[in-house]
């Protein structure tokens, strides 16, 4: 039985690839949004807005995927922009999302990488943030980067 699993395992290949998303993949990067934004996201989603949004930024190469076999593992967008205060350019991620069933693998550092790239090619600093319900990602994210505010929804 171990045999069979190590077999199979030397069957699928375990390499990861960054690229952007082409159009004809919106789709599914919106249904892959959709799917599992209603459990992580703060503010509950707008389908149309969803699907307008990934339409859009896969439109203007603005969406980064990360395949194993064919299979997507995850997606991140984002956007160039600069803080009121600055002229320094700036990423700003709009949605890193990693699928549940590749969360302990390399899949989001391999992302985060191709987004640094994407970054550092721009010549702009990259600012990410950690919208999600899961309370165990700021202090990851703080631990490795420097923090530079917070962000609240206040719903009174």
């Amino acid at each position: 039985m171990m045999t069979l699993a190590k077999e199979q395992l030397a069957l699928r290949p375990s390499k990861y690839e960054t690229r952007y998303a082409v159009e004809s993949e919106r789709e599914k990067i919106a249904d892959l949004y959709i799917k599992n934004l209603w459990h992580i996201a703060h503010i509950p989603p707008d389908l149309l807005t969803v699907i307008r949004s990934v339409y859009q930024a896969v439109h203007q190469g603005r969406v980064i995927l990360i395949e194993r076999s064919g299979e997507i593992a995850g997606c991140t967008s984002f956007v160039e922009g600069s803080y009121w205060y600055t002229p320094r350019k700036m990423l700003f991620d709009t949605g890193f999302f990693i699928v549940p069933e590749f969360r302990k693998t390399r899949a989001a550092s391999l992302l985060l990488n191709a987004l640094k790239r994407e970054a550092k090619d721009r010549n702009a600093l990259l600012v990410m943030g950690a919208g999600t319900k899961d309370a165990s990602v700021a202090p990851i994210m703080a631990k490795r980067y420097q923090q530079i505010g917070a962000a609240f929804v206040v719903t009174d």
